[in-house]
């Protein structure tokens, strides 16, 4: 399984970061090979508008099982994943990327709908 994780930093213990269309990074966590990739999201940040949607899109080119933030998806971006399969679990805030697996793990997420 594929999980997609916003993070403030590239560091292993960086924290969730709380947005997700201006997320400095996006996290790539495969299951399998139990790896992660650091993705920049800097282009986001200057965007006045629609920075959501460009990080939909750059997730949905991923391809992952879900995503795992801190606060909800908003609702035009949210419409974009719901095309997919990919499911998104809100909850994980003041979280590294690692608690917020075990969070997932342990159903301790909630999952947006």
């Amino acid at each position: 399984m594929k999980i997609v994780f916003t993070a403030i930093n590239k560091s292993e213990d960086s924290l969730i970061d709380s947005r997700f269309g201006r997320a400095n990074v996006l996290v790539v966590y495969d299951e399998d090979t139990k790896t992660k990739e650091f993705i920049s999201n800097d282009e986001s940040e200057g965007m006045s508008q629609g920075a959501g949607l460009q990080t939909a899109q750059k997730v949905l080119k991923i391809n992952p099982d879900m995503i795992i933030i801190a606060n909800a998806i908003g609702y035009k971006t949210l419409d974009v994943i719901k095309q997919t399969d990919i499911k998104v679990y809100i909850g994980a805030i003041d979280m590294t990327i690692d608690e917020a697996y075990k969070a997932f793990k342990n159903n301790k997420l909630k999952l947006q709908n």
